[in-house]
């Protein structure tokens, strides 16, 4: 991480800076910006306006996001506290709030994952019904549930409540490998959590188990080689050996 740079600020507002920094704050540049980031999600930054640091939380945007202006850009606070606790963002992925509470930033709430992770991440409601997935049905009084799955998407009809129809919608969720925060009702659904839990380290036990079986192998591999060669340099030694000796008869002879 880079430093701050203490002429970018007024004398004496740069001391009383670092002096407020405390072990759970991070310093770094940020586009161009030297900025403290700390771990309750805020930031200190310098106001040209004002002509001295702030620490502010930022500002909500329409999409319920915390933003503050950085190089003349609306940046996004929960990527720059991510940048400066967690390191660069990996290619292709998002900063996704773990407990689905986009206003805290708090960096042990931010993790990166790619947008098919993050769809299958924390429980998000749409339309008036409360529950994730949920929707009317095709009779009178029955609802139904529907997801996204790889082949595009699956459904099933016919539940009498609501309540129902998203119980069948976190099974059928935790088949397609969403992650346990997206439920409805995770505390109804440990059993199968914890079959899924062990079925994905039986398969990562089963993956080590190949690699070591090949790592295995090619240490046999090698192994043969390195006696062969050993042989060989047996048989040399060997052959240097005659030959010494009968030069030696040589010259005692003449």
């Amino acid at each position: 991480m880079e430093a701050l740079q203490a002429e970018k600020f007024p004398a004496g507002e740069y001391t009383k800076i670092i002096m407020k920094v405390q072990e759970n704050s991070i310093k770094i540049k940020y586009k161009g910006v030297n900025v403290i980031c700390h771990s309750d999600g805020s930031i200190t930054k310098f106001n040209m306006k004002l002509g001295k640091p702030i620490r502010t939380f930022g500002r909500l945007n329409n999409y319920g996001y915390y933003v503050t202006a950085i190089n003349g850009s609306t940046e996004l606070m929960h990527r720059i506290i991510y940048t400066a606790f967690h390191g660069k963002i990996p290619k292709g992925k998002q900063v996704d709030h773990i407990n689905g509470d986009k206003e805290s930033n708090n960096p042990m709430n931010l993790r990166s994952l790619t947008p098919k992770e993050n769809c299958k991440g924390y429980k998000r409601v749409h339309g008036k019904y409360k529950y994730r997935g949920v929707c009317k049905g095709n009779g009178k009084d029955t609802f139904r549930w529907q997801i996204n799955t790889q082949d595009g998407y699956a459904s099933k009809a016919g539940y009498p409540t609501a309540r129902d129809a998203a119980l069948g919608w976190d099974r059928e969720a935790l088949r397609q490998g969403y992650l346990k925060e997206a439920l409805n009702f995770p505390e109804l659904m440990v059993d199968l959590i914890d079959k899924n839990e062990d079925s994905s380290t039986m398969n990562n036990r089963e993956e080590n188990m190949e690699r070591i079986q090949t790592q295995i192998e090619m240490i046999r591999s090698e192994s043969r080689l390195l006696s062969y060669r050993i042989d060989r340099m047996v048989e040399q030694r060997k052959r240097l050996s005659d030959e010494k000796r009968q030069l030696k008869l040589l010259l005692e002879m003449g």
